[in-house]
């Protein structure tokens, strides 16, 4: 009978392959993805591909092709062929065994410093609401992302004492793979629990978690010793360990270091092009083709590998090796100084929202705002998404403020009248003081009504914290308190509403330039006063008339343009009578008109007795005698041509303006032969009957003469006007006369 051995027809399965592994023939081994079977028994080499490849005895033989799943791709590691690994978001396979470039982890440790402080969100108007809880701030931002490298070891200091009193509570700093760790609102609990790669000290003394905690409060050193390892997940979270706690904290970027480097790269293929979730952008990461990140209301997709820039520059910086995935807006709420902004960006700036545009770092205060990045700026970094105003009340103008001492961070001023959260100016004739930049803006926090301390941002001078220790300087140091009005700010300014058109910082007077009138109004300021400043829409008294102002402006007499509209300061409103005794406070002549007095100032309207009769002053004047200033005056008009056509010449001068005065008696001569063919007339219209316009003639006080004999009209003064040698229009000025008349050819 035959005799079979079993064993020489059929393999046998020895699992992976080992190194240095006695194998005989037809055992099967997995390598990598594939298998193979030996051909000749051996000891096998360290190295898989020497038995392999071996010309003269092979070893092994393929059995079959396949692919093996391992991961990440790490650093350091041995990769076989047809080994699959993700890099970023692509896939690649292993075209030939090797050893992946090594990872020099940086020597050394990196302190990070922890602080509790207020909540950025618990800011009010009147400083920032005192919690309980706090926020966590790391290296002093709150809830600041930071990247830790795996291998790389982080000591989180805790030895500041906000950290053990902030609120009346202990604030031992946790970490976790949930977003909030212990905290109710979860109810998983999973701590990152890496064994010895993280260490508690008290005092500089290794401890265990349990007594890092009981001694907390009592040590004056608290530290957490964190070394990431291998195989720490992407993300981790760190929060308030505080159990009545309620800031979730924010993450920590954990990062895969080394590179594939280009004498790796001819070891593999591309098999798959995906994405790779990696969160928020962060600065100096290394980031990799196929890698997603939100930046702003942006989804980015990295389309060449990378290290990151700077918070600073930002991803813009290398918006080369990105590519859009979507876009959305990201509200950010009011717009801050000093702060990152990215595309699409959405903030509230006064009435107004606005979109970001190009990322930028804001301007350097409030004092140069949002407006220091607009167009016309040195960016063009936003665009109004929607508008919109916002009431500001009363305007206010800028006000000086003198320091009586500025010694290590106090600044005294007696009654100040400032408020914490105010922005104040630094202004000096000479050398700015110690930590002081001439012209640059402040936020103050009182210490009382004489007292007060500043500070570069608004935030920290309401939650009073890192004040400048400033100190004096040279010249003359001023202090100046201005109001910011930006774009869509409405205000009332006199009885007017305005729109401000143009952000800007008060000054001590109010310039229309920046504004609109919104709602023009109306307010009854009694008797002119010299010494105070009206805005327009102001209605005052002088005399036995009434004005409305047309500007701002102070000590400019009413009474200036007569009765001319829409010219100067003011312009007549109504026309009527003050009897004596409103002007010399006697109240038992209230209604009694007193006698003239040649050392009284009477102005227009004012009603006086003298000789018998009663007269009204036309005009101001002081010593003059009623009656005395009605006169005649004579107006030369003659005829030439500027290079624009004939004009009139009134007095010499071209189209020139001429006051007219109730009660005088004007000629208007026109003797000159340039007025041949040029006879005039008085309108009510700039340019009478020619450019579609009518005659609109001023009839009331209105003459007509041709050699010494008055004729009907202006028809006639036309008709007889060339044979004269003698031609005037005579005007009497009545006191009902209109405000404004103008002089037009008959005939042209």
């Amino acid at each position: 009978m035959a005799e079979f051995k079993i064993d020489r027809i059929r393999f046998r399965w020895s699992g992976p392959w080992q190194a240095s592994k006695q194998y005989i023939k037809d055992d099967i081994v997995s390598y990598g993805g594939k298998t193979f079977v030996c051909l000749n028994g051996h000891t096998s080499d360290p190295d898989f591909y020497i038995d392999y490849l071996n010309q003269e005895l092979p070893k092994w033989t393929q059995m079959t092709d396949g692919y093996q799943w391992v991961d990440q791709w790490t650093p350091g590691q041995y990769y076989k062929v047809n080994d699959i690994v993700r890099y970023g978001g692509q896939v690649y396979a292993a075209i030939v065994g090797h050893e992946a470039d090594e990872y020099t982890v940086p020597e050394g440790s990196t302190t990070i410093t922890v602080t509790i402080d207020r909540d950025s969100g618990s800011i009010t108007d009147n400083g920032r609401a005192e919690t309980t809880t706090g926020s966590i701030y790391l290296n002093g931002t709150e809830r600041n992302k930071i990247t830790l490298r795996k291998g790389h070891t982080y000591f989180f200091s805790q030895s500041d004492q906000s950290n053990v009193d902030f609120g009346g509570q202990e604030h031992p700093l946790r970490f976790s793979v949930y977003e909030d760790g212990v905290n109710p609102d979860t109810p998983l609990v999973d701590y990152w629990d890496i064994g010895s790669n993280i260490v508690y000290f008290i005092d500089g003394i290794e401890t265990s978690e349990a007594v890092y905690l009981s001694s907390f409060s009592t040590a004056s050193d608290r530290s957490i010793r964190l070394t990431v390892p291998a195989d720490a997940p992407d993300k981790i979270y760190y929060f308030d360990g505080t159990p009545d706690s309620k800031d979730k904290g924010s993450y920590l970027n954990i990062e895969s270091p080394g590179q594939i480097g280009e004498t790796d790269f001819g070891n593999w293929k591309l098999v798959l092009t995906d994405n790779n979730w990696r969160y928020e952008w962060l600065p100096q990461v290394i980031y990799r083709i196929g890698d997603v990140v939100k930046y702003g209301g942006v989804l980015y997709r990295c389309t060449q590998e990378h290290t990151s820039s700077t918070t600073i520059t930002g991803l813009e910086l290398d918006s080369t090796k990105w590519t859009v995935v979507t876009r959305s807006d990201q509200w950010k709420n009011y717009w801050t100084p000093r702060t990152r902004y990215v595309q699409d960006d959405v903030v509230r700036y006064g009435g107004i929202i606005y979109r970001c545009l190009i990322g930028h770092l804001s301007a350097n205060d409030d004092g140069l705002g949002l407006e220091e990045d607009m167009p016309g700026g040195p960016d063009n970094a936003w665009e109004i998404l929607i508008s919109g105003i916002e009431y500001k009340g009363h305007w206010v103008p800028s006000r000086d403020i003198t320091p009586e001492d500025i010694t290590t961070g106090i600044i005294t001023s007696s009654n100040h009248n400032l408020t914490t959260g105010d922005m104040i100016q630094y202004t000096t004739t000479g050398d700015a003081g110690d930590r002081f930049t001439a012209d640059a803006y402040y936020y103050i926090r009182i210490i009382d009504g004489d007292s007060f301390k500043v500070y570069r941002r608004k935030d920290d001078a309401l939650a009073d914290r890192n004040n400048l220790e400033v100190e004096a300087g040279d010249g003359n140091e001023i202090f100046v308190k201005r109001e910011k009005y930006k774009q869509g700010d409405i205000l009332r300014f006199g009885p007017t509403i305005w729109y401000c058109t143009t952000g800007h910082n008060s000054s001590t007077s109010f310039a229309e330039s920046f504004f609109n009138i919104w709602l023009p109004g109306y307010e009854y300021e009694l008797q002119w006063n010299e010494q105070e400043t009206y805005q327009p829409g102001d209605i005052v008294k002088y005399g036995g008339y009434s004005y409305t102002s047309l500007t701002v402006n102070t000590n400019s007499t009413p009474s200036v343009n007569g009765i001319t509209q829409d010219t100067g300061d003011w312009e007549l409103l109504t026309q009527g009578y003050r009897l004596g005794a409103q002007y010399n406070n006697n109240p038992d002549l209230q209604e009694t008109a007193t006698y003239w007095d040649t050392n009284i100032e009477y102005r227009t309207g004012d009603v006086v007795r003298f000789g018998g009769y009663l007269y009204t002053a036309l005009r101001d004047n002081v010593g003059t005698e009623p009656d005395d200033q009605v006169q005649t005056v004579d107006v030369t008009i003659t005829v030439g041509n500027p290079g624009s056509g004939n004009k009139y010449y009134v007095n010499g001068t071209l189209a020139g303006d001429l006051d007219l005065y109730e009660g005088n008696t004007y000629r208007f001569i026109q003797n000159d032969s340039s007025n041949l063919t040029h006879p005039l007339y008085l309108s009510t219209t700039k340019d009478g009957q020619w450019d579609g316009g009518q005659y609109n003639f001023l009839d009331n006080g209105v003459t007509y003469w041709l050699d010494g004999i008055q004729v009907a009209d202006a028809q006639a003064y036309d008709a007889g006007f060339a044979g004269a040698t003698e031609r005037y229009v005579q005007y009497i000025v009545p006191r009902d006369a209109y405000k404004a008349n103008y002089l037009v050819c008959y005939n042209h």
